[in-house]
């Protein structure tokens, strides 16, 4: 059901886990998750909807992008008339939807949602508060800054934005960035994967539980100042953090890793004992190339692209098109 309550409000019935898909290229969407089973966008310049907006009313579903003359891709390329293509969106939705947003250069908040989330964006930020359920965000060069409160499946992937976690219960984490840094101060607690990956991003975990960290890096270094466990076997490092019940694999070429205590409001650490200095592990040499397998193929191919967009060998176009074509690859 769809009720008009002005040209610049639309509201419709998906239910109390239905799905709502938001595109737009530039300006800003702010998502609440709220009671009821009704999705409600506000336009808070008051410009109408309808006018520059196609809007698609289903069962269980309510999507908004621009009209034709409008393209986003991956990489956050925008084709049309930039005078029309920024706006200003308020959207109320039940707290159990599945959330969908597309953005080139619009910032993205949301909070107080507990369904599947999805977020994509090139430059625009990407800040969540209160969320839980299954999140997916990724940035080309806006920050994600996300504030778990209970449980939350995360995935993640960045080129030169950070990507910043508080609070939570991660049954899974996957993440990855080319140069962006990565802060989790969450607790790793579920059957995973918990896997990080970067190419010279720096990554900074608070230990929180047990963690046992299996680490690859050409000349960065895993350093850790929790009480720990350390060795070095088959070209890899090994770092345990009390019962090490939770394992987190970190894979990049020149970023570094601290593990560090979680610490008090006063700021000392909680640890039994006073934390060890840093115990910096010897950077491993490079190892011959071989072919990936498994899982790791695609996200050893997508790296490969972001590394290309870094070093200046392709532009952000070019880079958005091979990944298009990579995610095809994958879901084909």
């Amino acid at each position: 059901m769809t009720t008009s309550l002005g040209p610049d409000v639309v509201e419709h019935v998906i239910g109390l886990t239905g799905e709502l898909s938001v595109r737009l290229p530039a300006g800003s969407v702010e998502l609440r998750g709220t009671d009821g089973d009704a999705a409600r966008i506000r336009d808070l310049d008051g410009q109408p909807l309808e006018d520059r907006f196609q809007i698609d009313r289903e069962p269980n579903r309510l999507a908004v992008r621009l009209r034709d003359g409008f393209h986003i891709d991956f990489g956050g390329l925008l084709r049309g008339d930039m005078r029309r293509a920024s706006a200003r969106l308020e959207v109320e939705l039940p707290h159990g939807a599945s959330v969908h947003v597309d953005c080139a250069s619009a910032e993205i908040a949301a909070s107080r949602l507990r369904g599947e989330q999805r977020y994509r964006s090139a430059s625009g930020s990407i800040r969540l508060t209160a969320v839980t359920g299954s999140v997916n965000a990724e940035s080309v060069s806006g920050e994600v800054d996300i504030e778990a409160d209970g449980e939350l499946r995360l995935a993640g992937r960045s080129v030169s934005g950070d990507i910043s976690l508080r609070g939570g219960r991660l049954p899974s984490m996957v993440l990855a960035s080319t140069s962006g840094d990565i802060e989790i101060d969450a607790v790793l607690d579920g059957s995973g994967p918990y896997g990080i990956q970067t190419v010279s991003g720096d990554v900074e975990v608070q230990a929180h539980g047990g963690i046992r960290v299996e680490g690859k890096t050409v000349t960065g270094q895993i350093t850790s100042r929790a009480q720990h466990r350390a060795e070095s076997r088959r070209g890899q490092h090994h770092v345990v953090v009390g019962d090490g019940r939770a394992l987190l694999t970190f894979k990049s070429i020149s970023g570094d890793l601290r593990i560090s205590d979680p610490t008090s409001a006063s700021g000392v650490a909680v640890s039994p004992a006073a934390p060890e200095p840093p115990a910096p592990m010897a950077p491993q040499p490079p190892q011959p190339s071989s072919p990936p397998d498994g899982p790791d193929a695609h996200e050893t191919d997508r790296l490969a692209i972001l590394r290309d967009l870094e070093n200046g060998a392709i532009d952000v176009a070019e880079a958005g098109q091979r990944l298009a074509a990579l995610e095809g690859e994958s879901n084909g």
